[in-house]
């Protein structure tokens, strides 16, 4: 019989590598929902105000949202809430894939990261426990080669989320992989650099459950007939992306020439 989900705060700081686990209160759930919410939150409460972006003071919240880890299309997102290096602003990015539903098959909401390791480590989330795991080995792979090294190290089960060179050279827009998903703006790989954190693996083994489970599939059930019918839905399944740029362009909506346009010829 699998444990049931119970939705706690992980906290690690890597410059003591002290792990504090807290339980996500009821009032943060309900004013902040969860994702982008959390991270907005939990970053304006344990950062300091003018902490640079690559210093130990800088802190990351990698933050679930509510239906993450359920069959909800789209719901299996992780957000990433940090400083960016590139802009020196509060920066969101977020994710598909698989690594937010882990984390909270793990048992967490959210991990928020702080302080910096003397050394190069990745942590391995297993459940409720975590290592702090010597990553020198890993210094200078790529993220899929980094990423094919530590499921060979923690089994094929896990999800993995690495930085690469341009992380670990402070690169200001380095990006963090998951799989093929990425953590792409802003330069959160470099913070990662900064942390000597070469990566966050995590595997997960408890059950999420729904108040009303069979009102949950009847609905994502209609929900998904529904979005199949539409043009994005016959092409983003297949192409991802990469089906938008032209629609976009044509809404006058695809940002393009650094932002500095809303339409591209090209499109």
């Amino acid at each position: 019989m699998r444990d049931s989900y119970a939705g706690n705060i992980l906290e690690i700081d890597l410059t003591d590598r002290k792990v504090v686990v807290m339980p996500t209160e009821e009032s943060l759930k309900r004013e902040y929902l969860g994702g982008c919410g959390f991270g907005a939150r939990l970053l304006y409460e344990r950062m300091p105000a003018g902490a640079d972006a690559l210093s130990p003071e800088c802190v990351v919240v990698l933050s679930t949202g509510p239906a993450t880890g359920t069959i909800v299309p789209s719901g299996a997102m992780t957000v990433c809430t940090t400083k960016s290096p590139l802009t020196g602003a509060i920066i969101r990015s977020v994710m598909g894939g698989f690594w937010g539903a882990e984390l909270k098959q793990a048992g967490f909401d959210v991990l928020v990261l702080k302080g910096a390791s003397p050394d190069w480590v990745y942590l391995f989330i297993d459940d409720g426990r975590v290592e702090f795991r010597d990553a020198r080995h890993l210094c200078g792979k790529t993220t899929f080669e980094a990423q094919a090294e530590l499921e060979k190290e923690a089994g094929s089960d896990v999800a993995t989320l690495v930085t690469g060179p341009a992380g670990e050279k402070l690169v200001r827009y380095a990006c963090l992989l998951s799989g093929t998903r990425a953590l792409g703006r802003g330069g959160i790989g470099a913070v990662f650099g900064s942390k000597r954190l070469k990566g966050v693996v995590v595997r997960g083994s408890k059950t999420i459950s729904v108040p009303d489970a069979r009102g949950l599939v009847d609905y994502c059930s209609d929900l998904a007939r529904r979005l199949l019918s539409t043009p994005a839905g016959k092409t983003f399944p297949r192409y991802g992306s990469t089906a938008s740029p032209a629609s976009y362009s044509a809404l006058g909506i695809f940002g393009t020439r650094n932002w500095q346009a809303e339409v591209f010829e090209g499109a």
